[in-house]
């Protein structure tokens, strides 16, 4: 079946005054972001299941989206449907429901890997700064009590780690859970974070980073975030080329870690734990696929190595990045 017959379309064609002839799936996790023409513009259409996200939730994401706008961070804008509405709530044949959410196409072009020309130090310091922006706004954005609640890191539905980890990784998994329990909280190292910032969430504007999808945003460590933007990005090399990884690993965190400290100021202490959180990502990785992957989609070919190579590099205690505090401090 086309992912478009499983989706919603018809309603939100009529909401967003869409051209349906002129509909194209972009991607996302659930294979749930669209773009199509509609009230005489590319329009990105975000279709958000009911069974994770609320409708506080969504609105608590485009207040967020808005305060950044104030704090000089360049975002994709919601757009109302006709009705001026800034949500629709949509039903498909298969009873599943969706909130759906129309933004702005990023202007810009897309900076996917290292084969691109703009892939370089500028970028990184350009990457870095605006992170530094959104963590300096996250201390003065205001969520409800309600949803500042279950938006915090040890909230996740995840955190309960499913049976098919096995006892391995599961104790691996509780392991980073309770290291990251002892870890203190103050407002100048924790906070409301993008939390999967990497180079498919930004688009490259003359000299600015501009950014999109913001459903994963969660309360967490600042450092955490930094570490998810090198995780992602140490992907545009080959995980076997140790040296290389390393070699790009400094010299993005250099320029990304002096572009972050023009906007937010993050003390030593912070930075080294990113090398933990580089860890933790990957694992926090292993376990999102394992609980949100789609039957389907667990059973392709590339899904499947890619999980198999994931859990024994859990399993075998290999490092995701051979970097550690030595390494970090050499940056400071």
């Amino acid at each position: 079946m086309n992912i478009l017959d499983k989706l919603p379309i018809d309603k939100v064609i009529t909401e967003y005054e869409i051209i349906p002839t002129d509909i194209k799936l972009l991607g996302g996790f659930e294979n749930n972001v669209l773009e199509c023409i509609g009230q005489d513009k590319s329009i990105v259409l975000k279709f958000y299941t009911t069974q994770k996200y609320s409708i506080e939730r969504i609105k608590a994401e485009l207040n967020w989206i808005r305060h950044l706008q104030g704090a000089d961070v360049i975002v994709t804008s919601p757009i109302p449907t006709i009705n001026g509405e800034l949500i629709v709530t949509a039903c498909n044949i298969f009873n599943q429901k969706y909130h759906v959410v129309a933004y702005e196409k990023a202007k810009g072009t897309p900076v996917n890997d290292m084969n691109s020309n703009e892939w370089d130090d500028h970028l990184f310091y350009i990457w870095g700064k605006t992170m530094g922006k959104m963590h300096v706004a996250a201390k003065s954005f205001q969520f409800s009590n309600d949803i500042f609640k279950t938006l915090q890191w040890n909230k996740e539905d995840i955190i309960v780690s499913p049976p098919e980890l096995g006892k391995t990784i599961h104790s691996q998994w509780n392991k980073f859970i309770s290291q990251m329990k002892q870890f203190p909280k103050d407002p100048h190292s924790y906070g409301f974070i993008h939390h999967d910032l990497h180079q498919q969430n930004f688009y490259l504007d003359h000299n600015e980073l501009v950014l999109f999808d913001f459903g994963d945003g969660i309360f967490h460590w600042f450092a955490n975030d930094i570490a998810i933007s090198l995780y992602h990005a140490i992907q545009s090399i080959q995980a076997n080329e140790q040296k290389k990884r390393k070699e790009f690993a400094m010299t993005f965190l250099s320029s990304f870690i002096r572009g972050y400290m023009r906007a937010n100021q993050l003390n030593e202490k912070s930075l080294l734990k990113i090398p933990f959180f580089i860890n933790y990502r990957q694992i926090y990785s292993y376990v999102y696929f394992i609980n949100y992957l789609s039957v389907e989609q667990k059973k392709q070919v590339q899904v499947t190595n890619m999980l198999k190579k994931m859990k024994n590099n859990i399993e075998k205690h290999i490092p995701y990045l051979n970097i550690n505090d030595n390494d970090i401090k050499s940056l400071l």
